[in-house]
């Protein structure tokens, strides 16, 4: 059953797992399960990479993020990060964003570099897990 919903919302068929959750160690739908344990597979670091749901949503962030023409890196990098994690972004976050962003090849479209940084946001540990 295709869903944008959270998986609270999600139907779930006991016999059968739904690949997504699956692909994130989700729990057995034919088992009970208490409390879910924390888990790390390769395969959640590949759906990073490679899953375009992925790469559409860090170039919303991205877009998101963007201001004028006049916009300062530090400024727009302080609007993602404040927007993915609730909080401004550190001294070495802007440092490495002001790297890419100056390593990043000219012919390429510039908004790339934020697409990525976006992706770098959405896949750090700070955003996938509570503390």
């Amino acid at each position: 059953y295709p869903t944008s919903k959270r998986t609270v919302y999600v139907m779930t068929k006991r016999n059968r797992r739904q690949p997504f959750l699956a692909l994130f160690d989700g729990a057995d739908p034919s088992a009970t399960t208490p409390q879910r344990l924390t888990t790390t597979v390769p395969t959640q670091a590949l759906y990073f990479l490679n899953d375009p749901f992925f790469h559409e949503r860090a170039a919303v962030l991205a877009e998101r993020s963007r201001g004028d023409e006049s916009t300062a890196i530090e400024a727009r990098l302080d609007r993602l990060v404040l927007a993915a994690l609730q909080r401004p972004a550190a001294d070495a976050e802007r440092r490495i964003a002001r790297e890419l962003i100056a390593d990043w090849p000219a012919s390429d479209d510039p908004e790339g570099a934020w697409r990525a940084l976006a992706r770098i946001v959405l896949g750090s540990n700070e955003f996938l897990y509570l503390d």
